[in-house]
């Protein structure tokens, strides 16, 4: 049974050997991989070339006389050219083994079509028939050639990418006065099929406090939030923004009141964030985002029977400063 990480070679080996029949004779014993590409690396596609032409004696990084092979990264996907040929092979991944070897078996079809190491003569025609003398020999004009049908070869899915990020959160409630600004953590899984997914979100911030009459109220506040994502990918670098609903759990704990009091209340709103990562290897990325919310109706918290309670803060914008690691 094939795996699902083999499909993207066989798609390729199956193009070629429908397309390239014709694409000319075999390799010329030099074969220059160019440089430039980072996912895969000219190092990954020479040691797959290698592997796979007849003759491996010339095949090297860089540029000059012989055979080139253009291998260039577009982020999700990668562009592989050579000999006139030229196949874009779509990878949301970033498997740059899988890519490695597609790009090679590409490359190696079209410098060693097949059929062109076969070099032993053809078998020789029997002898003609003569026929009879009694029946005059007539011409048949030939049949004209039709072309071969179109095959179509379905382009499989995307795969689902699951992420897990970790960040250092910052926030402030601009209503609330400097006081309010505070710190905490959080955690974010996202899945994204090509350039859209989903993404969740917990985290647990330690906020300053707001003046409540004679005293104040410190706040701690837990958001959940669960949105629409949406990506663009450049190489290494990545863009993504997000939309979507926040529910966060907030308590107010009452100081400086001859009585103290705590209260909590649920706070519904929506939050949008944007932000940007850099893939530093092929798994581990560091990850900046700007995230803002906003709640039409934001609880009521009682810290102190005498005094009139705290309406919690409407608007909040944060900073989030962290890691992600791709695991699946």
């Amino acid at each position: 049974m094939m795996r699902g990480r083999d499909r993207p070679t066989a798609i390729v080996a199956g193009v070629c050997l429908l397309g390239m029949a014709v694409a000319g004779p075999a390799a010329a014993s030099v074969v220059r991989v160019a440089e430039g590409s980072a996912c895969p690396s000219p190092e990954q596609v020479v040691t797959e070339l290698r592997r796979l032409l007849r003759d491996d004696t010339g095949v090297s990084v860089g540029s000059g006389e012989g055979t080139q092979v253009d291998v260039t990264d577009l982020g999700d996907r990668v562009r592989v050219f050579t000999r006139g040929a030229e196949r874009t092979l779509p990878d949301t991944a970033r498997r740059c083994d899988e890519r490695a070897r597609s790009v090679a078996v590409f490359a190696a079809l079209v410098l060693e079509p097949p059929g062109a190491a076969d070099s032993s003569p053809p078998p020789a025609a029997p002898p003609p028939i003569a026929p009879p003398p009694s029946r005059p020999v007539t011409s048949t004009p030939p049949l004209p050639l039709s072309a071969p049908p179109a095959i179509a070869i379905p382009i499989p899915p995307a795969p689902l990418v699951l992420e897990l990020e970790a960040a250092a959160v910052f926030d402030v409630a601009p209503s609330g006065g400097s006081d309010t600004a505070g710190g905490g953590g959080a955690l974010r899984i996202n899945a994204l099929r090509d350039r859209l997914g989903l993404t969740a979100g917990l985290g647990a911030q330690w906020q300053g406090s707001v003046a409540v009459g004679p005293g104040r109220a410190q706040l701690v506040r837990v958001p959940l939030d669960l949105g629409l994502r949406g990506v663009l990918r450049r190489g290494r670098l990545e863009a993504d923004a997000s939309l979507g609903l926040v529910l966060a759990l907030l308590d107010a704990q009452g100081q400086g009141f001859p009585v103290n009091h705590g209260g909590d209340g649920l706070d519904v709103g929506v939050r949008a964030a944007v932000g940007v990562r850099a893939w530093v290897s092929e798994r581990l990325a560091l990850v900046a985002r700007l995230h803002a919310s906003y709640s039409p109706s934001p609880p009521v918290l009682h810290v102190d029977p005498s005094v009139a309670a705290v309406s919690a803060p409407a608007v909040w914008i944060g900073l989030d400063l962290g890691v992600a690691t791709r695991i699946r």
